[in-house]
């Protein structure tokens, strides 16, 4: 049955559901609850009242919506086994996008697996959910099937705390090697993680080679002010030592196609005083050739306690395209010596200058081309250049403005860009087509 209201406790009771401060049988009360769900028709909306329901087993939302009271409705779970989640909703595909929203209520699942898992479809998402203390990861989004597609995913003033991995967590599963699947277009806002067990948010691209780019987080991946908190004494031996997971397995040719965060605050917290030698996102790239990330955007994300933005294991970097950081908040960003995000010096971006040494910028080759060159440091500007360079096999460069430690010269037909400092700096810089 759909309620166009709150269903009374009555209610509830006749259909032998408890809601109460305890349950004589939370088993027989999830049955109950599922039973009463199940009637609900298909793409309807489940209203729960306000109370706390205590239940002995997961719960199985299916292609409907679900609406509670705020704060004051409680799912509050017990035994789940470690195979359990104990929420699960979706949505449809094609014309069947009318289900897979949550709202307005709390999530107890004191262990299990995962505390929210959305199982594909299009729109799925939760606004104003707390999930508590999951075994594994707070809220999930992973496809079930081949071909239910994740499209238009949402999170909007949720909060995670205490899972055992991660808060969020998108994963595209191994289905085989025909699998169609993607992750497409996902904005989280206003979400705020606390004592993540690994990590506080993870991309995981566990596909096993899909056909081309049908396979990937596509469509952009946007957090907006996102807030995660990790005290050090919280963690466990397992965690992975950064905020923001990202691994690739050796089997995918999937990506993510842009990342963005805007107005984001990752917080690492420790007693001691001790700022973790890692960056706040890391990059597992268990896969040889293009890198997994298209476009990597922020504006003005603060990162407390952490010692760079981003760290990854091997090359190529994980960016393919561009790396834009507005207002950075740090002056080094990775844990590679002489580039910021793998930035290829052939396009503009950022990248670290050692101190009495030169990076190259770019190949100015091409006869009869001008460009107007500029560059400086990060975060305060200290020091800064623009030039005008005519290009050919006998480049040449003259400076329109200098202040500082920077300065740019030819050697050949390659523009470098030279630091006279004692210590190396991260350097913002941009090229522009003039003429030719």
């Amino acid at each position: 049955m759909s309620y166009l209201f709150t269903p009374p406790h009555s209610e509830l009771a006749t259909s032998g559901i408890a809601v109460a401060q305890s349950a004589p049988d939370p088993v027989a009360n999830a049955a109950a609850f599922q039973s009463w769900i199940d009637g609900v028709p298909e793409f309807g909306t489940v209203f729960l009242p306000s109370g706390d329901i205590h239940l002995g087993a997961p719960i199985d939302f299916g292609k409907r919506n679900v609406q509670g009271q705020g704060g004051s409705t409680r799912l509050v779970f017990s035994d789940l086994g470690p195979e359990q989640d104990a929420v699960s909703i979706e949505s449809g595909a094609g014309n069947q996008q009318r289900a897979g929203k949550i709202s307005h209520l709390v999530i107890e699942a004191n262990g299990g697996r995962d505390g929210l898992r959305f199982n594909g479809g299009i729109g799925c998402g939760a606004t104003d959910v707390i999930v508590l203390s999951a075994g594994r990861d707070s809220f999930h989004f992973e496809q079930r099937a081949n071909y239910l597609y994740l499209e238009r995913s949402f999170l909007a003033d949720c909060e995670g705390s205490g899972p055992g991995r991660y808060g969020l967590c998108l994963r595209l599963a191994p289905f085989g090697q025909d699998d169609v699947q993607f992750i497409n277009k996902s904005r989280f806002r206003d979400v705020r993680l606390t004592r993540c067990g690994l990590a506080d948010i993870a991309f995981l691209l566990h596909d096993d080679n899909g056909v081309g780019t049908q396979t990937k987080i596509g469509g952009g991946v946007r957090l907006e002010n996102f807030h995660s908190q990790f005290n050090a004494a919280d963690g466990g031996p397992g965690r992975e030592g950064c905020s923001i997971y990202v691994e690739r397995a050796a089997t995918s040719d999937a990506f993510i196609d842009w990342l963005t965060f805007e107005d984001c605050t990752f917080e690492w917290n420790n007693d001691q005083g001790n700022a973790p030698q890692f960056g706040a996102l890391k990059v597992v790239d268990l896969k040889s050739g293009e890198p997994l990330i298209g476009d990597f955007n922020d504006a003005m994300t603060i990162l407390t306690g952490w010692g760079r933005w981003w760290d990854y294991n091997n090359e190529p970097a994980p960016v393919r395209h561009s790396y834009n950081v507005r207002n950075p908040q740090l002056g080094v960003y990775t844990n590679m010596p002489t580039r910021e995000m793998g930035t290829p010096t052939s396009k503009p971006g950022t990248l670290q200058v050692p101190a009495q040494s030169s990076v190259e910028l770019f190949d100015a080759t091409e006869e009869g081309v001008m460009w107007q060159v500029a560059a400086r440091t990060a975060f305060n500007a200290s020091s800064h250049v623009n030039g005008v360079v005519m290009g050919g096999a006998s480049a040449s460069v003259e400076s329109i403005s200098r202040s500082g430690t920077l300065s740019l010269y030819v050697s050949g037909d390659r523009v470098m860009l030279a630091n006279a400092g004692i210590s190396q700096v991260s350097v913002h810089w941009n090229v522009s087509r003039m003429c030719g």
